[in-house]
């Protein structure tokens, strides 16, 4: 009689453990009812639906998007990547407007289910507790009431399309567009409609399909809009269509084209390459300083016409641009290099959306290395720069600590001749009253260079020394102190650099043992290469180690004719407030 006391005790324990904790849900212990009815799966007396549900996790992104389509609308919801994936089903299944069910039952929560579609669990529920971050596969099933949606798994996304703020007959429109997961370039793809107005009423003319169109002069004085979408997405395509009208012929950049472009239909020969350098005025600090200067041409669209023509045109091997936006960069000018051969780098200011690029022509040289330094943090970090640290007061590290100057370098391998090449690109500090400052910067770039080189010559496998070029807006004359730094190696204790803004302690700073280098510039056929309304001297240049490298010529600099042709520069024929310098350069 004990025993069977303590059976049914046990028996009793066993029956509400298991009804508690695992058979409550389906009923199986609680209420009488058959197995099929017990075990019944959610794909039971369900339609499938024509359109997937899109999960998608944008990259950077800390949550995963679910949508779906349903009584003909989008709905959207989300979860985090950290949360189970039952979350965001539960927001979707208590969403008032999604309905699925009898009229009468409106007011109830719609059943969502998320089923595996592959491999041995498919047709079961995905485990419970999964987190969103693992949880949606391609193919899998998301049921919502009676609905079963297959699910699509990032698919390729179209977010946006962008097209330049100017448009003119004869110039490709190369669009800038924004998609994720876009594995074949193919698949987008694009229509281009002339919009017409007509009587008052506005008609669309399709007149091109692909990714670039070149407007005619029938488009002249009409807008044109682009609809674009991927192929292999059925989605509702996207439609851009700015309110820009199609302008005129735009005339050549003026006397560059037989001023300073036929010298350079002459190619280089192997034992040569060309240099070209350029600061060309980032929409950072254009602002009110050019008064003179149509509005229009001061837009980084239209510097982007010109500089389509521009830069081709010189067949250089090497351009050091200063001033490049990262988005121009991006968007314009790398895409643009590419087609013509090249390839390039750029390197941003801490505090600022402009920096350097370089570009190279990859059928000339080959990519050894890239890197950049920031002067400020290389003076105090920087054991090679130790003596020149020791040798500046605080007050003078105080003032120089704000300064965002970069040196960017690239090591290239000439693939004529073995030899490796240092390429330097760089922009001093602006201001007229820090001579001293920028006195200091090139002592700072002649040690990082001094010092990378000694690292080539360590990497390299050529016989010859390492050569080094060094580009870029100085923001000092020929008469300057960095200029005297740079080819001589000597700035005399009384030159004015040395104690401007009354920061004498500069005049210990010694120069010796350093690089010497050539220059593009002093030259005749170089009289200037800033020419703005109220200042005109050569403040870029060119420079070349003298132990490796010779200038051979340069390319002159158009007329100041053209120059005040539309009072100064930035104008509509030139689309910045300097001009580049192109120098041909021969190995020694």
């Amino acid at each position: 009689q004990n025993c069977q006391t303590k059976s049914c005790l046990l028996r009793e324990s066993l029956r509400a453990m298991l009804a508690r904790h695992c058979f409550r849900p389906c009923g199986l212990l609680l209420r009488p009812c058959s197995t099929a009815a017990a075990i019944r799966s959610p794909l039971d007396n369900v339609k499938r639906c024509p359109r997937p549900a899109v999960v998608t996790c944008r990259k950077g992104q800390q949550f995963v998007g679910i949508f779906v389509e349903m009584k003909g609308q989008i709905h959207r919801v989300r979860g985090e990547l950290t949360e189970s994936f039952e979350a965001p089903l539960k927001r979707l299944s208590a969403m008032s407007e999604v309905v699925h069910v009898d009229d009468e039952n409106r007011s109830e929560d719609v059943p969502v289910h998320l089923i595996n579609g592959r491999g041995p669990n498919a047709g079961s529920a995905k485990r419970p507790r999964t987190l969103c971050s693992t949880a949606f596969e391609e193919g899998d099933l998301l049921v919502v009431g009676d609905v079963a949606y297959s699910i699509r798994l990032n698919p390729p996304c179209l977010y946006s399309v962008v097209l330049p703020d100017y448009f003119a007959e004869g110039e490709v429109i190369h669009p800038v567009y924004h998609a994720e997961h876009l594995e074949n370039d193919a698949d987008l793809h694009m229509e281009w409609r002339r919009v017409m107005d007509v009587d008052g009423v506005q008609a669309e003319v399709v007149v091109s399909t692909g990714r670039t169109y070149t407007p005619t002069a029938s488009d002249v004085g009409h807008r044109l809009a682009v609809v674009a979408h991927i192929a292999t997405v059925d989605v509702k395509p996207l439609r851009v269509c700015p309110s820009i009208r199609v302008e005129g012929p735009m005339p050549e950049p003026g006397y560059l084209e037989t001023a300073r472009h036929t010298p350079s239909y002459h190619p280089v020969d192997s034992n040569t390459f060309r240099v070209f350098t350029y600061n060309i005025l980032s929409s950072t600090y254009i602002g009110s300083n050019f008064p003179y200067c149509a509005a229009h041409a001061l837009k980084s669209s239209y510097g982007d016409y010109l500089l389509r023509k521009e830069l081709p045109a010189y067949h250089a091997d090497v351009f050091c641009l200063q001033e490049v936006d990262n988005f121009r960069f991006r968007e314009f000018l790398l895409p643009a290099m590419r087609r013509h051969g090249y390839d390039g780098v750029l390197n941003f200011k801490w505090n600022v959306r402009e920096g350097e690029a370089t570009f190279w022509r990859k059928d000339r040289f080959t990519l050894r290395d890239s890197t950049y330094y920031m002067l400020y943090n290389e003076l105090t970090v920087n054991p090679v720069l130790a003596a020149t640290l020791a040798l500046l007061p605080k007050r003078i590290l105080v003032a120089f600590k704000i300064r965002n100057t970069i040196l960017q370098v690239v090591h290239l391998e000439d693939k004529a001749s073995g030899r490796d090449l240092i390429v330097a690109n760089t922009h001093l500090y602006y201001n007229p009253t820090a001579a001293n400052q920028r006195l200091i910067m090139a002592s700072i770039i002649l040690d990082l260079l001094a010092a990378y080189r000694k690292k080539v010559v360590k990497w390299s496998y050529s016989k010859s020394p390492p050569a080094v070029v060094l580009c870029g807006d100085f923001n000092g004359n020929v008469s300057s102190a960095v200029h005297a730094a740079l080819t001589t190696g000597n700035v005399p204790m009384q030159h004015v650099d040395r104690i401007a803004g009354d920061d004498r302690s500069v005049l210990d700073l010694e120069f010796y043992d350093t690089m010497q280098f050539s220059s593009a510039a002093p030259h005749p056929d170089i009289p200037y290469s800033n020419y703005t309304g109220d200042f005109v001297s050569v403040i870029d240049n060119c420079f070349v180690e003298k132990e490796t490298l010779q200038v051979d010529r340069v390319v002159p600099m158009p007329s100041e004719k053209a120059m005040k042709e539309f009072t100064a520069l930035p104008s509509l024929r030139f689309p910045s407030d300097h001009l580049p310098i192109i120098a041909d350069v021969s190995w020694r």
